[in-house]
């Protein structure tokens, strides 16, 4: 199983979508954009034709996530849980 995978079973797990994992990896300390974290939940396979019909090109939509934008998920995933659930109660998280 891969980085990508992991992932992808997080995110079904939590109903999370690439805007979740966007802010998951900036809380993290990685930047990653909404569209790369698009390309990190598509499948290996997944292409998309351009314009120009039969003679378009194909573009991948795939791209493996890189070990250190991961980790960064991993590391803002509790920050991004904990922001969900103080909205969710309308608690403070700076208040212990």
């Amino acid at each position: 199983m891969d980085n990508n995978q992991r992932l992808k079973s997080l995110c079904v797990g939590l109903r999370f979508n690439r805007q979740d994992v966007h802010k998951c990896c900036r809380l993290g300390g990685y930047d990653a954009s909404i569209s790369e974290a698009d390309s990190w939940l598509r499948g290996a396979g997944a292409l998309k034709r351009g314009a120009g019909g039969a003679g378009g090109t194909v573009q991948r939509r795939y791209r493996p996530i890189p070990d250190a934008a991961f980790d960064a998920f991993c590391w803002g995933l509790k920050d991004y849980l904990d922001a969900l659930e103080d909205k969710a109660t309308g608690a403070d998280s700076t208040e212990q």
